[in-house]
Protein backbone atom coordinates (compact mmCIF):
# COMPACT_ATOMS: atom_id res chain seq x y z
CA UNK A 1 0.00 0.00 0.00
CA UNK A 2 0.93 3.49 -1.03
CA UNK A 3 1.43 5.50 2.30
CA UNK A 4 0.04 8.35 -0.52
CA UNK A 5 -2.68 7.13 -0.71
CA UNK A 6 -5.58 6.89 1.81
CA UNK A 7 -8.62 5.25 1.43
CA UNK A 8 -12.53 5.95 3.05
CA UNK A 9 -13.33 2.06 3.81
CA UNK A 10 -12.78 0.58 0.50
CA UNK A 11 -12.73 3.63 -1.81
CA UNK A 12 -9.54 5.54 -2.55
CA UNK A 13 -10.14 9.30 -1.02
CA UNK A 14 -9.45 12.41 -3.16
CA UNK A 15 -7.56 15.15 -0.77
CA UNK A 16 -6.50 17.51 -3.21
CA UNK A 17 -5.97 20.68 -2.03
CA UNK A 18 -6.76 22.89 -4.97
CA UNK A 19 -4.91 26.37 -4.93
CA UNK A 20 -7.33 29.30 -3.63
CA UNK A 21 -7.75 31.61 -6.49
CA UNK A 22 -9.42 35.51 -7.03
CA UNK A 23 -10.67 36.58 -9.81
CA UNK A 24 -13.23 39.27 -11.23
CA UNK A 25 -15.78 38.06 -12.46
CA UNK A 26 -18.79 39.64 -14.71
CA UNK A 27 -22.16 37.68 -13.81
CA UNK A 28 -25.74 39.33 -15.14
CA UNK A 29 -24.29 42.75 -15.74
CA UNK A 30 -22.44 42.93 -12.15
CA UNK A 31 -19.37 42.87 -11.65
CA UNK A 32 -17.77 40.66 -8.37
CA UNK A 33 -14.83 39.58 -6.89
CA UNK A 34 -14.40 35.63 -6.53
CA UNK A 35 -12.72 33.68 -4.51
CA UNK A 36 -12.28 29.63 -5.89
CA UNK A 37 -11.53 27.23 -3.44
CA UNK A 38 -12.35 29.24 -0.56
CA UNK A 39 -12.75 26.54 1.56
CA UNK A 40 -8.92 25.94 1.82
CA UNK A 41 -8.38 29.27 3.53
CA UNK A 42 -7.45 29.20 7.15
CA UNK A 43 -10.30 30.89 9.18
CA UNK A 44 -9.89 34.93 9.41
CA UNK A 45 -12.18 37.26 10.94
CA UNK A 46 -14.65 39.95 9.92
CA UNK A 47 -16.57 42.93 12.02
CA UNK A 48 -19.63 43.80 10.94
CA UNK A 49 -20.61 47.18 11.15
CA UNK A 50 -24.44 49.08 11.39
CA UNK A 51 -25.56 52.21 10.93
CA UNK A 52 -26.99 52.05 14.45
CA UNK A 53 -25.78 50.31 17.72
CA UNK A 54 -25.48 46.96 16.71
CA UNK A 55 -22.55 45.10 16.14
CA UNK A 56 -21.45 41.64 15.00
CA UNK A 57 -17.82 40.24 14.92
CA UNK A 58 -17.58 36.80 12.62
CA UNK A 59 -15.42 33.95 11.63
CA UNK A 60 -15.34 33.01 8.53
CA UNK A 61 -15.93 29.60 9.74
CA UNK A 62 -19.94 30.61 11.11
CA UNK A 63 -18.19 31.23 14.68
CA UNK A 64 -19.86 34.60 15.92
CA UNK A 65 -20.84 36.65 18.38
CA UNK A 66 -23.64 39.82 17.65
CA UNK A 67 -24.92 42.54 20.23
CA UNK A 68 -26.54 45.90 20.87
CA UNK A 69 -24.42 49.08 22.32
CA UNK A 70 -21.81 47.20 24.67
CA UNK A 71 -20.72 43.73 25.56
CA UNK A 72 -23.17 43.99 28.14
CA UNK A 73 -26.15 43.78 25.88
CA UNK A 74 -25.03 40.87 23.58
CA UNK A 75 -26.89 38.25 21.84
CA UNK A 76 -24.09 35.86 22.39
CA UNK A 77 -20.87 35.60 24.18
CA UNK A 78 -18.54 38.28 23.93
CA UNK A 79 -15.37 36.73 23.24
CA UNK A 80 -11.92 37.97 21.57
CA UNK A 81 -11.50 36.51 18.06
CA UNK A 82 -9.83 33.62 18.88
CA UNK A 83 -12.11 31.65 21.35
CA UNK A 84 -14.85 33.39 18.94
CA UNK A 85 -13.19 31.08 16.16
CA UNK A 86 -13.04 28.06 18.18
CA UNK A 87 -16.44 28.48 19.02
CA UNK A 88 -18.04 27.09 15.62
CA UNK A 89 -19.95 24.17 16.94
CA UNK A 90 -22.00 25.69 19.71
CA UNK A 91 -22.97 28.99 17.52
Amino acid sequence: MNPEQQYIGEALAHLEIHEVKGAYVNFENEDYYKISNSNNLRPFFMSIVSNSNHWMFISSNGALTAGRKDSESSLFPYYNDDKITESLEVT
